[in-house]
């Protein structure tokens, strides 16, 4: 893919279909499936506390609204791979079908970027 000891860093490989896809991260994977329905059981309390309610009064709707977010949650994440990979796969074939607007990029190490530096000393 792009990493390598390869000359030059081709743009296509960035949006290859078939390029391998790191993990993500713990904290992407179940973000959402955590949070939304903490979310829902605390607007289900906060709802009774401005009502002057006990705060867990109709525990059956905790019971309902927690699997509810989970799915909802699970359906979304779902919902943004796939457009994600839609997403993906237009710029990858924009990229395939108009190479001369995508040519590649020589790979440079930074010491070649960089300027010379002297720190500036007053006295």
């Amino acid at each position: 893919m792009v990493c390598g000891d390869q000359k030059y860093i081709y743009p296509a490989d960035f949006f290859h279909p078939d390029a391998p896809i790191p993990e993500a991260p713990l904290v992407n994977k179940y973000f959402t499936k955590v949070t939304l329905p903490i979310g829902a059981s605390g607007a289900l309390i906060l709802g009774n506390y401005l009502t002057s309610k006990p705060l867990y009064t109709a525990i059956h709707k905790h019971f309902i609204a927690i699997p509810v977010a989970f799915a909802i949650a699970c359906f979304y994440d779902d919902y943004m791979v796939k457009k994600c990979a839609r997403r993906d796969a237009i710029i990858y074939d924009y990229i395939i079908t108009h190479p001369k607007d995508f040519p590649p990029i020589e790979r440079v190490k930074y010491k070649d970027c960089l300027d010379r530096w002297v720190p500036k000393r007053f006295h």
